[in-house]
């Protein structure tokens, strides 16, 4: 039997690379729901796991006068908010000359930080005896700067007026600023480092390409 190919090459390279584009775009589209679940999943266990959520629980708890108890449920919060934000764009993949284009992008604090300041203001801020203490904005944005001067902060048990059980502020010749390790300024904080982190990147790609992966048909 003769068989006539009556298709250029070029045109049958075309056809099969607008096949593989077909195939892909299908993949993708049928693990988006689950790869949005994924990675809402494993962003929130890698900021649980961060020296800073940690801290909010522990020697921050002191330091910023959270009612005992409160500070990891602050830091939930605010993860969670980070979390939900999360949007997946994905532009098809289609034949460009010999190969593909396409793009997946997951986005998330997708204004900076200005998701974070219309979170609840019992979150964000602490109540001084009447007066708002913006905790989160002296974390995120205040870096090494002095937020409160002539005073300092004490560490002990039994300090009358603690809120935090763990400490409290006093008059004294001293400065008080958001212990160094912890503290960030706008474009680089305790959020965005987490969310840029290698480590993170490397267990994101890891997902995606394993739910990816998994779906292909």
């Amino acid at each position: 039997m003769l068989i006539r190919i009556l298709d250029s090459e070029s045109q049958i390279t075309n056809k099969i690379l607008n096949a593989i584009a077909q195939d892909y775009n299908k993949t993708i589209i049928s693990s988006l729901s689950e790869l949005k679940s994924r990675v809402k999943d494993l962003t929130y266990l890698y900021f649980k796991t961060t020296p800073t959520y940690q801290a909010l629980g522990e020697e921050l708890e002191g330091h910023f006068g959270f009612p005992a108890g409160t500070g990891l449920i602050r830091a939930e919060f605010i993860i969670k908010a980070v979390v939900n934000s999360l949007v997946v764009e994905n532009i098809p993949v289609k034949v460009v000359g010999n190969g593909f284009s396409g793009v997946l992008t997951l986005k998330m604090l997708r204004t900076s930080l200005e998701e974070m300041w219309s979170l609840p203001s019992d979150i964000i801020e602490v109540d001084n005896n009447g007066q708002r203490l913006p905790w989160l904005r002296w974390l995120l944005e205040y870096g090494n700067d002095i937020v409160i001067s002539k005073h300092e902060i004490q560490f002990g048990t039994n300090l009358p007026g603690s809120r935090s059980g763990q400490a409290v502020m006093i008059k004294s010749a001293g400065v008080w600023r958001v212990p160094p390790q912890y503290s960030g300024t706008t474009n680089d904080n305790w959020l965005t480092r987490t969310l840029y982190s290698k480590d993170y990147f490397s267990l994101l790609k890891l997902a995606i390409h394993s739910i990816i992966l998994k779906n292909v048909r």
